[in-house]
C-alpha cells in the first residue's frame, strides 16, 4: 500500500508543483481569486478588505504574529523603530527553471539595505529554512514565521508560506511567498 502511495505522489507532485507555479505567476500579475474570504478591519485601519491570496495571507498573518501590519517601509514595528528594509516576494525554487541558489538570491535582496555581515547571516539562515522546507513534500501552503535578533540591534521579522514537491527529475522544488521588515532597535 505505501509503495503505491509513493508512486502516486512521485507522479502527481511535479504536476501539482507546476500548478502552484502558475498560481504564483497569476499572483504576481495581480490576478485575484474568485473565492475570497474577507474580514472587517479593526479601528485604525484604512478600511481595506483582506483577501486570501498569498501576499495578503502573509501580510495579514504577519500582523497577527508580530503585532503590527506589514506595509513595506511604512510598517510600524511595536518598538516604534522605523524600518530600514522591507519587501515581499514570491520565489519559485527549481534547480532547472527557477532560482537554483536561494541563499545567493537572498543576499541580493538584503545586500543594499542592511549591513553586509547581517545580510550574509540572514541570507544563510533564511536560505537554510527555505531549503529544509523544500525537502519536505507538502502541496499545501505551509506557514512559517521567524524573528531574527542580531547582536548589533538589527531585528528582522519574516513571515512566509511555502509549498514544495519534487520536479520530474526528483529534485526538490517549491514555491514560497514571504514578507519581511528589518529595523534597528537600540538596546
Amino acid at each position: 500500500m505505501a509503495q503505491g502511495v509513493t508512486t502516486v505522489v512521485k507522479i502527481l507532485a511535479p504536476i501539482a508543483l507546476e500548478a502552484l507555479a502558475k498560481a504564483a505567476e497569476a499572483l504576481l500579475a495581480g490576478a485575484a481569486y474568485a473565492d475570497k474570504r474577507t474580514r472587517e478591519v479593526g479601528s485604525g485601519d484604512d478600511g481595506a478588505i483582506i483577501s486570501t491570496d498569498t501576499w495578503q495571507y502573509c501580510e495579514t498573518n504577519f500582523a497577527s504574529q508580530y503585532g503590527y501590519y506589514y506595509q513595506g517601509l511604512r510598517s510600524q514595528p511595536t518598538t516604534g523603530d522605523l524600518p530600514i528594509a522591507a519587501a515581499e516576494d514570491i520565489i519559485i525554487w527549481d534547480k532547472d527553471n527557477g532560482i537554483s541558489d536561494i541563499t545567493a538570491y537572498l543576499q541580493v535582496v538584503f545586500k543594499d539595505s542592511i549591513a553586509p555581515a547581517d545580510s550574509i547571516e540572514i541570507s544563510q539562515n533564511l536560505g537554510q529554512l527555505f531549503a529544509s522546507r523544500f525537502k519536505e513534500e507538502s502541496l499545501d501552503w505551509t506557514p512559517f514565521s521567524k524573528r531574527f535578533n542580531f547582536p548589533d540591534g538589527l531585528i528582522v521579522d519574516c513571515y512566509m508560506v511555502t509549498a514544495s514537491a519534487h520536479d520530474v527529475h526528483d529534485n526538490p522544488a517549491g514555491v514560497a511567498s514571504y514578507c519581511f521588515v528589518a529595523y534597528n532597535h537600540a538596546r
